[in-house]
């Protein structure tokens, strides 16, 4: 999805980071920047990792999105217990992931 480029740098995580989170190379992550279709998991664990619900994260536009920010030196496991909290989250608002 060519607005992941767009809604990384507004939650303020470097590709390194998000490359980490979805246990891939951060050259792989870059190319998923540029990708039009992405698989369900990797949507899903994103739209956890922001704290967008699905559905907006694929159809809305980014400048309609709230992102969750981040502080620049969030650790990987930082990163994993802020994405258990937000699907907590999104859970309670009953948007299903």
């Amino acid at each position: 999805m060519k607005k992941l480029k767009e809604i990384r740098k507004l939650s303020k995580l470097s590709t390194k980071q998000v490359a980490e989170y979805l246990e891939i190379t951060e050259t792989n992550y870059k190319k998923l920047e540029n990708k039009d279709n992405l698989n369900k998991e990797t949507l899903i664990r994103l739209s956890e990792l922001y704290c967008i619900p699905l559905d907006e994260l694929t159809h809305l536009p980014t400048e309609n999105l709230v992102v969750r920010k981040y502080e620049e030196n969030f650790t990987l496991k930082q990163l994993k217990n802020s994405a258990k909290t937000n699907k907590r989250y999104l859970s309670s608002l009953r948007i299903e992931n």
